[in-house]
């Protein structure tokens, strides 16, 4: 009965973590993503439109790493098998 109580505790964790993972830092993220697209619609100099495509590949390498600590948290919670 232990074992199985804290098999659901850790698959509850990982449904949390997950659910932050997905919505928490996602959520942030695409406000910003979508805040420099909006800058670069008006007429930037050359200076601004860089700081604005360091955000954009700060904005795509960080959504990259959270679908990898998805894929990972998904994927933890799998036994061979499953």
């Amino acid at each position: 009965q232990n074992a199985l109580d804290a098999e659901r505790h850790t698959a509850e964790l990982r449904e949390q973590f997950i659910a932050v993972l997905s919505h928490d830092l996602r959520n942030p993220l695409a406000a910003i993503g979508s805040g420099a697209n909006l800058l670069l619609r008006n007429r930037l100099d050359e200076k601004s439109v860089n700081i604005v495509e360091l955000i954009q590949g700060s904005v795509d390498r960080m959504d990259h790493l959270i679908s990898n600590l998805l894929d990972f948290a998904r994927a933890a919670g799998k036994w061979p098998g499953d």
